[in-house]
């Protein structure tokens, strides 16, 4: 299989996830997490007819306050998942969707264009810091190889604000869903290629 064709698989594989995270946070948060999220249940309690005064009582008030601690911590986890994932696409994008991987002149101008025509999307994203947050945070035992394995204090920091960021997460998240997208769009025909010989050159064998 070429490297063009492996490459679009995992990033394909990856910006998936993406899309789901997307959901999640589009579907659980509006203004901030903690407000979002129990806006969400309360409009999903309106929306089965219960009527404003009954939850303005403090037995509703409970109810939505507790629903809403329940759906926090998934998203949390989703966020965690998300930072490595964001960090794994970059890292597939930069490291092996190349136009010097492949033959194909043309398909090598296709590759360049495309780069040049998302640039901005991965612009909008700090990649030091989700760099940082990958290595110590999600994918290590909290502990900084360059301070002596010393607790990742400042990193532990930038984790929670970023996780109670509402506003720079949805953002991180929509502009990888729209490159995922663009990606499947643009590469269409080479991403269902690859996918076959995937899958049927496998069972071939």
């Amino acid at each position: 299989m070429a490297k063009i064709s492996e490459s679009l698989i995992i990033l394909n594989f990856i910006g998936i996830k993406f899309e789901s995270l997307f959901k999640v946070l589009t579907d659980n948060g509006l203004t901030d997490f903690h407000t979002g999220i129990q806006r969400n249940v309360y409009r999903k309690l309106y929306n089965l007819g219960i009527d404003e005064e009954t939850l303005a009582s403090e037995k509703y008030k409970s109810f939505i306050k507790t629903e809403s601690s329940e759906i926090f911590p998934l998203i949390h986890e989703n966020i965690s998942k998300g930072i490595i994932d964001l960090y794994s696409f970059k890292q597939e994008y930069d490291g092996y969707f190349n136009s010097n991987d492949n033959d194909d002149k043309e398909l090598n101008a296709k590759i360049l264009k495309f780069k040049a025509e998302n640039k901005s999307r991965l612009n909008e994203i700090d990649w030091t810091e989700i760099k940082d947050l990958r290595n110590t945070i999600l994918s290590h035992n909290l502990r900084d190889k360059k301070r002596n394995n010393a607790i990742a204090h400042n990193n532990m920091q930038k984790f929670v604000k970023l996780s109670l960021d509402y506003k720079k997460c949805l953002l991180y998240f929509t502009q990888m869903s729209i490159l995922h997208h663009n990606l499947k769009n643009e590469f269409s025909t080479e991403l269902k290629n690859a996918e076959k010989e995937l899958l049927f050159g496998e069972l071939e064998k």
